[in-house]
């Protein structure tokens, strides 16, 4: 079967589960979809959607749970879905206030602490021709429950040490709009644990790419947003 023709129901249970588990951070089950959607479905309408979808390869069932976590395959078709919609949300807003360029790494660093107050994920901002990359969220990111798992925690430090030392790589890959890389479909990094959502603005006089990194079970709807206000609001900007 292809995506595309999934009924709608079994979208609308894809979607749920993807945002019950980036709550929760625990595998979803049928019953906690009876209990926390409207769906106007059974018990076992839920339960055969959700062997399809991961017969489709969209979730998984980790070893001895009964409930299920979203793939790699899972996450980007839930983005696609989310995507239509934020032209109809009320984005965000980022107190964006700088009047030169002389105040833009205060200001960078004001507005990153904001995003990371409300994404808990890691910011990362590269000015390149002044060769400055600036970082804010480690106190917001070490508190995710997957990087209490020493792996996990040992992955995510090597994938910010990757990112940090070719920023200017990712500089070059990104044009214009915002850019999301799921898992492993990420051409910067072999591991499969991670987002990172890039952009870059196109009117600044000043090069800069704007990175945002967390786990993959991370808030799409309100990180994509967040990002895309950013990158609209510099582009109004003259810096």
């Amino acid at each position: 079967m292809s995506i595309n023709n999934l009924k709608e129901r079994q979208k609308i249970i894809l979607r749920c589960l993807v945002e019950e588990y980036i709550k929760t951070a625990q595998p979803v089950s049928s019953f906690d979809l009876l209990e926390k959607y409207h769906l106007n479905v059974c018990s076992a309408t839920i339960r055969n959607d959700m062997l399809v979808l991961t017969k489709e390869k969209l979730l998984y069932k980790p070893y001895s749970s009964a409930g299920r976590i979203p793939t790699t395959k899972g996450y980007k078709v839930y983005v696609q879905q989310v995507s239509r919609d934020f032209s109809k949300r009320v984005k965000p807003r980022i107190k964006i206030n700088i009047t030169s360029k002389e105040d833009l790494k205060n200001s960078l660093s004001k507005i990153f602490k904001e995003i990371t107050r409300v994404t808990r994920n890691l910011v990362i901002g590269y000015l390149k021709k002044e060769d400055f990359l600036l970082e804010e969220g480690w106190k917001e990111i070490l508190l995710e429950p997957e990087l209490e798992n020493d792996l996990y925690r040992k992955k995510f430090l090597g994938v910010v040490n990757f990112v940090e030392k070719k920023i200017s790589l990712i500089e070059k890959e990104v044009n214009g709009d915002l850019k999301i890389f799921i898992g492993r479909e990420n051409p910067f990094y072999r591991y499969d644990d991670f987002t990172l959502i890039c952009c870059k603005p196109q009117n600044c006089s000043e090069k800069i790419v704007f990175t945002l990194l967390g786990p993959k079970r991370m808030s799409y709807k309100k990180n994509i947003s967040l990002m895309t206000e950013l990158l609209n609001e510099f582009n109004k900007l003259n810096v």
